[in-house]
Formats: structure tokens, C-alpha cells, sequence
């Protein structure tokens, strides 16, 4: 089961495990050209349906980020040409401001700090920024305003947005259905929300971050009962299936469109697992993210 909701932090960050991925993430700095040119791959994907059904290029717009994350990847991709704003509950340093970094400390704990610090001491951040700069030809890329808050908590102005994004970030949420409402609400009347879901019946579905770092672990370990025990989440997960999730966006973003991406994960789901998880359909075993984008209606 997943731990208990921390409204300080979506993610329980242990010692041991911020270890583990800053060790990860430091045998992986070499091949930081590849990771990123995955990611813009699917960052332009994921603007491609952001136009489309804004009905013109993303450029020149207001933009929210849920969740952005300590790197704020996508963020900066997107204030290149757009005015980003990044909401997270964790403290997000930019530079060496200890000031800041003291505030990680008190709010999100000892384990985010540890992370954070890891990894800029061994220039692990560094080396993908100087990747994501050579990829998209630019000297700089822009931090995002930053306002560090809960979604649920409604803190943010109504219709101040033209696009609302969010990825792999409402699935750790106790409360989708607020988060849901109040990003729907920052939206001006024809602005688009662009909702990723890291769907928890998905074969990583569980967080646990040894399977992010190298670490082999059972196949949908997280929902077969054979292998469940062995499955350590590092972060709280509200474990929506994705019936669920279609039922949400039914209800408050009545005509959305879904995209589902497996990624391949398909191939490892054997006649043996399957016929363990016998209550879960193909398709949410399979898909890996859930995708969903809706135009607010023009008043």
C-alpha cells in the first residue's frame, strides 16, 4: 500500500533512496544527449496536440505547469517562446541560495535536500541543461515564475491561463477531482488542459524507484498478490485505475480527447501475469500514460 499523503511533498525521499539516484543518475550523465532527445520527442508530440486543439502554434501564451519538478524540463521548453508558470509543492532552488535550500530542508526533508544537493554538487543537472541547450540550439533556457503551493488547495486565479499542463504529477494527488477543478478554473474561456497521467495499473505504476534506476523487479509486481510485498513505493500514489480517471475528465471536461501510450510495455506482459491479473483489462495493464486534452468552452 502507499504510504500516507504528505501535503508537505508528493514523494518520500529517504536517504538511502536519494543515494540511489544520484548514483544513478551520475553512471547516466553520458548519455544525457539520448534522454533528452527522448524527451523533446515526446514534448513535441504533446504540443503537437496542444495547438491542434488550441487551433494555433503555442507561442506567445500564458502557460501553467503543475508540478513541474525539480528540473522543470518541460517548463523551460515551453518559456522559450511562452510565459511559464510552475506550481510544485516542493521547494525549488535556483542557483546555490542557501536561503533556499534551508527552506527544502524544513518543508520537504532531509532526503529531497540530500537529492537536490547530490545532484548539483556532481554537475549531473548541469550536464542535462547543456544537453536540452544543444538540442533546442539556445544559449539559455528561462526558469519559469515559480510559486510554491497545493493545487488543492485552489490557490491560483481564475481564468489567468491560456494552457494548463500537467505531467505525471495528479496521480500522487489525494484529491484529483479539486486539483481537476481548480486548474479548470485558471483557464481562460477557450484555453487548453493538457492532463498526463503515469497510470498506477501500468507496469512502473508503483514508483518504486529502484525500477527508475537500474534495479530489476517483478513484472506489475504492485497488483500481482505472488510478488506485492516485494514493492517499495517512494511516493504516495492515490491508485486510480483508469476507468477512473475517464470517469473525472467525463465529469468535468465533458467532450475531452484521450491518448493512450504503452511504449511497448505490451511484450511483458506474459500468459502467466496475465492470468494473475485476470481483473485488470489489457489495456490498463499496457498503458503506460494516459493523456487528456480539452478546449474550455468560449464564453
Amino acid at each position: 500500500m502507499s504510504e500516507p499523503y504528505n501535503a508537505q511533498t508528493y514523494a518520500n525521499f529517504g536517504v538511502i533512496n536519494a543515494f540511489r539516484e544520484v548514483v544513478h543518475a551520475l553512471r547516466e550523465r553520458n548519455k544525457a544527449d539520448n534522454a533528452v532527445a527522448v524527451a523533446l520527442e515526446r514534448i513535441h508530440r504533446d504540443e503537437q496536440r496542444i495547438a491542434r486543439c488550441l487551433g494555433k502554434p503555442v507561442r506567445e501564451l500564458d502557460i501553467l505547469e503543475i508540478g513541474g519538478g525539480q528540473q522543470m524540463e518541460r517548463a523551460r521548453y515551453f518559456g522559450i517562446e511562452n510565459r511559464v508558470t510552475a506550481i510544485d509543492l516542493d521547494v525549488i532552488p535556483y542557483g546555490f541560495n542557501l536561503g533556499s535550500y534551508l527552506r527544502m530542508f524544513q518543508e520537504n526533508g532531509f532526503g529531497r535536500l540530500a537529492k537536490t544537493v547530490g545532484r548539483k554538487l556532481l554537475l549531473v543537472d548541469r550536464t542535462k541543461q547543456l544537453a536540452w541547450q544543444k538540442a533546442l540550439g539556445v544559449t539559455n533556457l528561462p526558469n519559469p515564475t515559480f510559486v510554491q503551493g497545493d493545487i488543492c488547495q485552489g490557490i491560483l486565479k481564475s481564468e489567468t491561463y491560456d494552457i494548463v499542463v500537467s505531467w505525471s504529477t495528479f496521480e500522487h494527488l489525494s484529491e484529483p477531482e479539486i486539483a481537476l477543478q481548480n486548474a479548470i478554473q485558471a483557464l481562460r474561456p477557450g484555453g487548453v488542459l493538457y492532463i498526463g497521467i503515469h497510470l498506477y495499473t501500468s507496469n512502473s505504476g508503483h514508483h518504486d524507484l529502484r525500477a527508475f534506476t537500474g534495479f530489476p523487479l517483478p513484472f506489475w509486481g504492485h497488483l500481482r498478490e505472488s510478488t506485492r510485498d516485494s514493492i517499495q513505493p517512494n511516493s504516495y500514489l492515490n491508485e486510480w485505475r483508469l476507468s477512473q480517471w475517464r470517469s473525472l475528465f467525463k465529469r468535468e471536461a465533458q467532450g475531452f480527447e484521450e491518448f493512450l501510450e504503452s511504449y511497448g510495455s505490451e511484450q511483458d506482459l506474459t500468459s502467466d501475469i496475465r492470468s494473475e491479473l485476470s481483473d485488470y483489462s489489457d489495456e490498463e495493464l499496457c498503458t503506460v500514460d494516459a493523456f487528456y486534452v480539452w478546449q474550455k468552452p468560449r464564453v
